[in-house]
């Protein structure tokens, strides 16, 4: 057992038990008025992964993982059957060996994430989000590509479905790099005005973002300081998970 306090004066108590050569948290308890409840439950599979979580508010949250060991799939907001942890007075909370067999089933905000990996440069990076979209019997899918270098993200897109809408509308980002070879390392633009016309000549560094361009309310933009067209970054394929 681990007890941490804060300098906000919470205490936080992390219960720990053995599996094979680590030590695996498999509880959590404590916290303070002004940082909120820490409580957490957890169950592991054989490889110390995390097949189950309880969260202080009693929602319980499931992995599943491929034969490779990465995450396939996450399912949110279940609770265990016959137990409403919005009306009951202890939060419907298990311990960690009642969390690992309990019968689970969804409530209003259950929602199920599946995870991609499907470039072979990057095995470990996430390609796409496929989460169910509000419109019935469609998904909603973020998807996005890496630079074969530098592993950065080349391009996201997320495709959703309007109320009405016949085909998922898709909105996409693209940014470019500087490459080492290939298409010359000059600067993306002439920044215009006064200024050190031979600065134009000057190498830029290689695999740092050139240029971005996404939908209307993302701003066009050119750096110079190398080109493939990459985006901002994929705000949850970028999480190696």
């Amino acid at each position: 057992m681990t007890r941490v306090t804060t300098a906000d004066g919470g205490t936080t108590t992390f219960v720990l038990k053995s599996q094979g050569t680590t030590w695996q948290t498999i509880s959590t308890t404590g916290g303070c008025s002004s940082c909120g409840a820490r409580d957490r439950v957890y169950t592991h599979d054989r490889e110390g992964r995390v097949l189950r979580e309880q969260s202080a508010d009693g929602t319980i949250t499931t992995s599943t993982y491929g034969t490779d060991g990465r995450l396939v799939s996450k399912t949110e907001h279940l609770k265990t059957v016959g137990c409403d942890p919005a009306t009951d007075s202890n939060r419907c909370r298990l311990s960690p060996a009642a969390l690992a067999t309990a019968q689970l089933e969804s409530t209003v905000a259950t929602i199920t994430t599946k995870y991609e990996r499907n470039d072979p440069a990057w095995p470990d990076k996430v390609t796409a989000l496929v989460r169910p979209s509000l419109r019935a019997s469609k998904s909603r899918r973020e998807a996005c590509t890496y630079h074969p270098v530098s592993g950065v993200v080349t391009s996201a897109s997320v495709c959703g479905w309007a109320p009405t809408g016949q085909a998922c509308s898709e909105r996409a980002t693209i940014t470019t790099v500087y490459e080492a070879a290939g298409e010359g390392l000059a600067p993306a633009f002439d920044p215009g005005g006064t200024f050190q016309t031979a600065w134009l000549a000057l190498p830029q560094p290689a695999l740092l973002v050139r240029s971005v361009n996404g939908p209307a309310r993302t701003p066009r933009t050119s750096r110079s300081l190398s080109t493939i067209r990459s985006t901002h970054r994929c705000r949850r394929c970028s999480e190696d998970i």
